[in-house]
């Protein structure tokens, strides 16, 4: 029987695998149904760079994008540059980056799995996990900055749980780990706004966690410590200058920060109660993100026997290391490091104005697969009675075709009754109103940017125009650009193409579109 349970779970990981790469790749350039214009955005600044090295702006291979005016970090773009050389630019080609990015996730959870000693049903959980979450498989479909997070994330722990290991261990330090972990945090640092706070966080923790009642070297410290920062420093360098300009290097957290609007208690009660909401079931399993183009309504963010595992797992770590500590025994560093960086992991989402933002929180569902894996072998554990371990394994294995069942009614639904009920959270129809532009050639056309979040970037994009100097358009010095009150930057005219707030005086010289 044992046999068999083993050349069982291997058959389900595998489907588990193929299924993950499916949900990810499957009509990728419909669903979702249009580009936003982050995305919009994110292709044509990369089909600049192929052609002029610029982006759209006329920043000479810029590491910070000026994009909107909001200067996000600049790995997305980078990685999306290959795509869209070898296959043009299209919504397909700039989607393939981060579903890539999300079949690494699940390679990344294999290579977890085998670091922890996880194996059997446990391992196929592990995996299943990251396959089939609906969260992580819809933001692999978007690309988005926040896509990526999850890749970096799982491979900066990964890299960090196996320097905790080597040290416990006193292996000799192998410095390719090293130089890994350091390229890891920087990119990592790179992927999103929300990163520079969380990865700072994980390194501190990663630093108390092996000091803490384990005596390394001096040398060995010094060496621990100088390799991992020199890299990090060297690949984000770039960004240090970038820093003093407070109003692009921290120009989203100045818009959504709880900070800008409260001080004191009230801000700390408010942080706290945002924070106390995403480790609640709500928004695991029900309500999730409020936003219609990051929540699939209807179906949770992750599983529900994924959720299970996760409380029993913050439980039993907590215990486990409480217990270590008042007994004066040696931590499992490994827990302790894993289980303070998921419970830090909601903070900076917390700092922010918005409840339930499944985006800033992204990182987050990178350590919950972990968390639950572990509530399962702890549990495992405890259970004295074979008869007990064999009715908590059936369940895993019930888990698991659970987690499939649901993925596919997931899927389903995503790629259809979704599809058809958002169309406008994803400004579906502006792609169509850019052709019918095309065709006007007697009047100038005046396309709507109030139901149309940043028109401009469409235009350029469907129509794949190439970029030139009447395109590249520097913020401080642009006759056809404006800045709206909050920093956000607009183009007004390409050609005689106009963007703006349709007028009817508007309406009786040009053909005005809108959506």
């Amino acid at each position: 029987m044992e046999s068999i349970s083993k050349k069982l779970s291997k058959v389900f990981l595998i489907v588990i695998i193929l299924l993950g790469v499916f949900f990810r790749l499957y009509d990728l350039g419909n669903n979702p149904v249009h580009l936003n214009q982050d995305e919009a955005m994110n292709g044509y600044d990369a089909y600049s760079l192929v052609h002029t090295l610029r982006d759209h702006h006329g920043n000479f291979l810029p590491l910070s994008f000026e994009s909107f005016g909001d200067w996000p970090p600049p790995v997305l773009t980078y990685s999306t540059i290959p795509f869209v050389a070898v296959l043009g630019l299209s919504e397909t080609s700039v989607r393939l980056v981060t579903a890539f990015y999300g079949i690494g996730v699940i390679l990344l959870s294999l290579l977890l799995a085998k670091q922890l000693g996880i194996k059997g049903w446990s391992r196929v959980f592990l995996v299943t996990a990251f396959s089939l979450a609906p969260v992580l498989i819809t933001q692999s479909r978007l690309a988005i900055p926040p896509s990526i997070v999850p890749f970096y994330t799982l491979s900066s722990v990964i890299l960090l749980i196996q320097i905790i290991k080597d040290l416990k261990e006193n292996k000799k330090v192998r410095l390719w780990i090293y130089v890994l972990a350091g390229i890891s945090l920087a990119l990592g640092f790179m992927t999103y706004p929300t990163q520079k706070i969380f990865i700072p966080m994980m390194v501190a923790i990663f630093f108390v966690v092996i000091i803490f009642r384990n005596k390394i070297e001096k040398k060995k410290l010094l060496k621990l410590i100088l390799i991992p920062v020199i890299l990090f420093v060297l690949v984000i360098g770039h960004l240090l200058p970038f820093v003093t300009e407070s109003g692009r290097y921290n120009f989203r957290f100045s818009v959504v920060s709880l900070t800008t609007k409260y001080q004191g208690l009230e801000l700390v009660n408010r942080v706290g109660r945002r924070y106390i909401q995403y480790f609640s079931p709500q928004f695991l399993l029900l309500k999730g993100d409020l936003i219609k183009m990051q929540h699939v309504e209807n179906y949770g963010l992750v599983t529900i026997p994924v959720t299970l595992f996760f409380y029993i797992g913050l439980l039993l770590m907590g215990l486990k290391l409480l217990r270590s500590i008042l007994k004066k025994e040696k931590i499992n560093q490994v827990y302790a490091f894993i289980l303070l960086t998921t419970l830090a992991a909601p903070l900076m989402a917390s700092m922010t104005r918005d409840n339930y933002h499944t985006l800033r929180a992204i990182h987050f569902f990178s350590m919950i697969p972990i968390v639950s894996t572990i509530g399962i072998l702890e549990l495992k554990e405890i259970l004295k009675k074979d008869l007990h371990k064999k009715i908590l394994m059936v369940f895993v294995v019930l888990s698991v075709i659970f987690s499939i069942f649901y993925a596919f009614s997931f899927f389903n639904y995503y790629t259809t009754e979704y599809r058809e009920k958002n169309k406008w959270a994803f400004q579906y129809g502006v792609k169509d109103l850019i052709e019918k532009a095309n065709t006007i050639t007697d009047k100038g056309v005046v396309i709507d940017d109030v139901s149309i979040n940043m028109p401009y970037i469409y235009y350029l994009f469907f129509n794949k125009i190439k970029p030139s100097e009447e395109v590249f358009c520097d913020v401080n010095d642009c006759k056809n650009q404006s800045t709206r009150p909050i920093g956000w930057v607009d183009v007004k005219n390409i050609g005689n193409i106009k963007f703006g707030d349709i007028s009817k005086e508007d309406c009786k010289l040009n053909y005005c579109l809108g959506i």
